[in-house]
């Protein structure tokens, strides 16, 4: 008996329930939006965490460039200076140039996706030191 009452509102309700579909559809709207949830799921492939505040877009391109310098810099110094080594226990004393980049490449974006504002901020002072340091480096040895 239960069941034949659930059924008879279930059947009275769907009877009320409008399924029409419009004639006429935005289609520029549709595309905006697909665009925005595409860009958001690129922008959010590596993301673990859910930083707040997120990194400035500055911030980024920063971290970027410094880290370009820091590459630079690196494989400079370990290629002209023959007692010089890497300071990244990840690397080890000599790396070579391929595995240096490799391991920017892999890192950065993980950074860039799960450090807030706060933590880029170090992040990018941490970096600048370590360029600061290699030109030292590099103007004293060479």
């Amino acid at each position: 008996m239960k069941t034949l009452i659930l059924l008879f509102f279930s059947v009275t309700t769907f009877a009320e329930l409008n399924i029409t579909i419009p004639q006429e559809f935005n289609y520029k709207q549709i595309k905006k939006d697909y665009q925005l949830i595409k860009d958001w799921e690129y922008r959010n492939k590596l993301r673990f965490t859910n930083p707040e505040p997120p990194p400035k877009q500055q911030q980024i391109k920063y971290s970027w460039r410094i880290n370009a310098l820091d590459l630079a810099t690196t494989i400079y110094a370990l290629e002209s200076c023959s007692f010089c080594r890497e300071g990244n226990p990840i690397l080890g004393g000599k790396p070579e140039a391929y595995e240096v980049i490799a391991l920017k490449l892999i890192v950065l974006p993980i950074i860039h996706q799960n450090n807030n504002e706060y933590g880029m901020i170090w992040y990018n002072f941490i970096v600048s030191v370590a360029v600061v340091n290699n030109l030292y480096v590099i103007n004293r040895y060479d």
